[in-house]
């Protein structure tokens, strides 16, 4: 894999910084692997997309509040 493969854009502004309000509203992105549709939904619909196949990977990490300031041989950061 190449890092050009996974470069993108991603503004500042749709990074989340605090968790929803409305404790199951946070946003949703489902991958139907055999049709390639994606869709656009909701945590609280989790339980009526997951099938009796499927494994559900937790991830109870956190994130530290920390940046790697680096500079290339250019110049560039």
């Amino acid at each position: 894999m190449n890092l050009q493969d996974i470069t993108y854009d991603l503004p500042k502004s749709r990074i989340a910084q605090y968790p929803p309000t409305k404790r199951g509203t946070s946003r949703l992105l489902v991958l139907d692997k055999n049709s390639g549709n994606i869709e656009d939904s909701k945590y609280s619909n989790l339980a009526n997309i997951l099938r009796p196949s499927d494994l559900l990977v937790l991830n109870n990490t956190k994130v530290i509040p920390a940046r790697l300031l680096v500079e290339t041989e250019d110049g560039a950061q």
